[in-house]
C-alpha cells in the first residue's frame, strides 16, 4: 500500500473511525457530481404541441425553452430541473418537461422548436451540443 494511504488510514484509525465510517458516502456528493457532469450528444427538435401532456404531466408550448431527456435519465424527480445547453457557440437554459423515447443515447435530448432556434435554424434538424443540469 502506498505510504500516503497508509498514513491516511493510520490517521483515520487514530481518530476512532471504523471501516464502516470510512466507507460511508458524503451526503449530496452524487447529486453535486451529476449536476456538474457535462454530456455531449445530439440535439434535435420535436413538435411538443401534439395535444398530449408531457411525461411531467403538463402541456408544453413549442415557444417554451423546454427539453425532453432520455428515458435512461428521466424520472419524475427530473421534472422542472434546469439544464444549460451549449451549441454552435451559444449557451441557453431550459427546463426538463418530458421524456424522449427516441433518445436511445442518454446524452441525446429533444428541444422545443423555440428552444432549438436559440442554437440553429429548424432546417438543421439535428446539431451536436453539450448540456448539464444546473
Amino acid at each position: 500500500m502506498p505510504r500516503f494511504f497508509t498514513q491516511l488510514l493510520a490517521l483515520a484509525l487514530a481518530a476512532g473511525m471504523t471501516g464502516e465510517a470510512l466507507s460511508m458516502p458524503v451526503e449530496g456528493t452524487v447529486t453535486e457530481l451529476a449536476k456538474r457532469q457535462i454530456r455531449t450528444g445530439r440535439l434535435s427538435w420535436q413538435d411538443f404541441e401534439t395535444g398530449n401532456a408531457g411525461a411531467c404531466g403538463r402541456f408544453i408550448r413549442n415557444s417554451e425553452f423546454a427539453v425532453a431527456i432520455s428515458p435512461a435519465l428521466f424520472s419524475q424527480s427530473q421534472c422542472g430541473k434546469i439544464i444549460q445547453i451549449t451549441a454552435n457557440g451559444r449557451t441557453a437554459q431550459g427546463v426538463v418537461l418530458d421524456s424522449c423515447p427516441t433518445c436511445t443515447d442518454p446524452n441525446n435530448i429533444d428541444l422545443t422548436p423555440g428552444f432549438f432556434q436559440a442554437f440553429a435554424n429548424l432546417q438543421a434538424g439535428v446539431i451536436q451540443g453539450s448540456w448539464q443540469f444546473v
